[in-house]
């Protein structure tokens, strides 16, 4: 009635009494006279109880109903998920409630379909855009303990992979940067988990910073490279696809980046870099520049004015 015949929705349709009168005896029959489920009825007092409940949930009770959890079919699922969500940011809720949601809410959302997540994402925009400040936090901090921060919208993701290619780039360039780049790395892998997580408005930057960082600085001491960075960095690398890979190889010629293949040091972290993207790499052509590049790693930092080399990429790098 709403979408076809409501004064709200513009239209040229009209509603005769006797369909009105059908759809009332369809509410009647099929809603009011409804009885819920005993799922329905078991959710309605999880929720009641622990919007109650005045104390953490001890660890016992939390495997209790989170084994439960896994039982529920995916409607009440997405359900129970898309209530806590919403308790969990209004600014009425109490510590205490959201800490026991923290504890239910990982559960929920691995037996949650992508499609309610990304709904989730949408709603934590909406926020910003409304300028809901205190709803925008913690809807940002419940995607972050439900590791759910790459269903974040598009917009919102390229702002906050920009920001923290900035902060990682200038972590690497600073003070003690082995101990100042891990956290930013971390960050940068909560919102990129598979390669279409990488937004390609963001993927060229990002791509320049990651290699710079895993290229290191070319000193003796841990080769240059910060030793708890090294695992994030071939984890952000193995996620590339072949147009991520292609932004890779064109990457290594640009100054700042090309200036580090002439150091020994670094040449060794290379030959991991294209090892790791010949593994992941569907083209046999993108494997044969590879290939190129691996046979002669001393001179790999002057092969993009090799015209074999241009010849071979050529389809996929436009060398100026």
């Amino acid at each position: 009635m709403r979408n076809e015949v409501a004064a709200s929705h513009p239209n040229v349709e009209s509603i005769g009494g006797f369909e009105l009168l059908g759809w009332l005896q369809t509410c009647v029959k099929d809603v009011l006279q409804d009885r819920p489920s005993e799922s329905a009825i078991r959710i309605r007092s999880l929720i009641d109880n622990i919007k109650s409940r005045a104390d953490v949930v001890d660890e016992n009770t939390l495997n209790r109903v989170t084994a439960e959890l896994k039982n529920l079919s995916l409607p009440h699922v997405h359900n129970l998920l898309l209530t806590l969500f919403g308790i969990f940011v209004s600014p009425d809720t109490h510590q205490i409630l959201k800490k026991n949601i923290a504890s239910l809410a990982p559960t929920l959302w691995a037996y949650s379909e992508d499609r309610v997540k990304y709904k989730i994402g949408a709603i934590i925009d909406g926020y910003r855009t409304n300028l809901s400040n205190e709803r925008l936090t913690a809807g940002q901090e419940f995607l972050k303990l439900v590791d759910g921060r790459r269903f974040e919208s598009l917009p919102a993701r390229i702002v906050a992979l920009e920001n923290l290619a900035d902060q990682l780039e200038e972590a690497h360039q600073g003070w003690d940067n082995f101990y100042h780049e891990p956290p930013f790395a971390t960050e940068i892998l909560s919102y990129c988990q598979t390669s279409v997580d990488i937004p390609k408005e963001v993927a060229p930057r990002l791509i320049r910073v990651i290699l710079k960082c895993r290229l290191g600085r070319g000193l003796s001491y841990r080769q240059g490279v910060s030793p708890s960075g090294v695992p994030l960095y071939d984890k952000i690398i193995s996620l590339l696809d072949d147009e991520g890979i292609s932004h890779a190889i064109a990457t290594l010629y640009q100054a700042d980046v090309n200036a580090k293949l002439t150091n020994p040091v670094c040449q060794q972290h290379l030959v991991t870099i294209l090892g790791l993207l010949k593994k992941i790499a569907i083209s046999e052509r993108l494997k044969s520049a590879i290939d190129y590049l691996l046979a002669d790693i001393p001179n790999a930092a002057r092969a993009n004015s090799v015209t074999a080399f241009r010849d071979l990429t050529a389809p996929f790098i436009v060398w100026r």
